[in-house]
């Protein structure tokens, strides 16, 4: 049995029913499998659900790594920050049982808190490199000044606010108000 295969049953079990309702002994019965195949692989729950919760966050990851590898358009800023803020908001609004165990994971696991940002920053960093002249320190303080700008349109603390009609305008308007109208230069 490989481990993915484990992982990819207890997200569909985590999307069915919410985290808290998923058992080790389902996924092991389900997948025709005995409790030690998974503790062989994932040392408890907690570590089961972690590996849940980081591949969506590497799903994610690829799907923004596309606009920092691929995209030449002039507006690569404003569509990496719409991406990040729309995959987490498409996340909360259709995918609920999985995002609330990713939020509770942001929330109070913080090795997995740290991953999230180090992939937002450094897809950032990648993006803001060839547009900007200035020293890997600059560049680094730049990028969490922005994502900490838009941290209200990704970090699932403010989730509530993700379903208002005034949601994109709300994200232009800070767009506009940090970006345009600053000296950054962005390609």
């Amino acid at each position: 049995m490989e481990k993915s295969i484990i992982a990819e049953r207890a997200t569909m079990l985590v999307r069915e029913k919410g985290y808290h309702k998923v058992k080790i002994g389902e996924i092991a019965n389900d997948l025709g499998i005995s409790h030690a195949t998974i503790y062989k692989y994932y040392k408890d729950k907690k570590a089961l659900l972690r590996s849940v919760a980081l591949n969506k966050l590497n799903e994610d990851d690829k799907s923004l790594r596309k606009i920092v590898d691929y995209s030449k358009d002039s507006n690569n800023l404003y569509h990496y920050l719409w991406m990040l803020a729309h995959i987490q908001r498409d996340f909360y609004l259709f995918d609920s049982n999985l995002f609330e165990l990713s939020k509770d994971f942001y929330e109070h696991d913080l090795i997995f808190r740290n991953r999230e940002n180090i992939v937002w920053r450094t897809n950032l960093v990648d993006l803001l490199r060839d547009s900007m002249c200035v020293n890997k320190e600059e560049l680094n303080i730049t990028a969490d000044t922005i994502l900490n700008a838009f941290s209200v349109f990704y970090i699932p603390y403010f989730f509530l606010q993700w379903g208002t009609d005034y949601y994109q305008a709300n994200f232009d308007s800070l767009y506009n108000l940090v970006i345009k109208n600053s000296d950054l230069k962005v390609a």
